[in-house]
């Protein structure tokens, strides 16, 4: 199977979790946090699907890019995966908003929900940096958190926190418990 549909194929699958699961996610904004591996990609395409409702109610979404930028602000597509460049022009050209890391502040304030589409399992090295100060700070708004693959900051083979994690509601994994 391409690794395009498995992609889309989980998304779908994420959001359909999302969106039965109001006791746990609030309706309202969906503030995706978006990496530039193939777990932002998933998140990318996540809000593509909330924003055009295809999987069922639509959401407004918002992706925060938390991966390296041009010199105009613009992300960086030569340093994401190749499916996570393909989702992200997608959720470009369907219009939904997507910011720096540096817009977290205002953006948790108007989120009901926040996705953790950071890092997945590729996780090797301690969250230091920004990248700890925007989890710290994701986790301080008390928001309902759904994670994608395992929550960012979890080493995904000994369960430990590297630096800082992500606290999640649930997570939802497309290969195994």
């Amino acid at each position: 199977i391409p690794s395009r549909v498995l992609m889309e194929r989980a998304a779908r699958e994420a959001v359909a979790f999302l969106l039965k699961r109001g006791d746990l996610y609030p309706v309202g904004k969906v503030l995706l946090l978006c990496g530039g591996g193939n777990n932002g990609g998933d998140g990318f395409a996540m809000g593509r699907f909330l924003a055009d409702g295809s999987i069922g109610e639509k959401r407004e979404a918002v992706i925060l890019y938390t991966g390296r930028l041009n010199p105009d602000g613009t992300p960086d597509e030569t340093r994401m995966s190749e499916e996570c460049g393909r989702q992200y022009r997608l959720a470009r050209e369907v219009g939904i908003p997507i910011r720096s890391a540096a817009d977290v502040t205002s953006e948790l304030a108007e989120a009901a929900v926040i996705v953790d589409a950071i890092f997945g399992i590729g996780l090797d090295r301690p969250i230091t940096g920004e990248l700890a100060s925007l989890l710290s700070a994701a986790a301080a708004s008390h928001l309902p958190v759904l994670a994608v693959d395992i929550p960012s900051g979890i080493h995904a083979d000994t369960g430990a926190v590297m630096g800082v994690a992500l606290p999640a509601r649930a997570t939802v994994t497309m290969q195994a418990l």
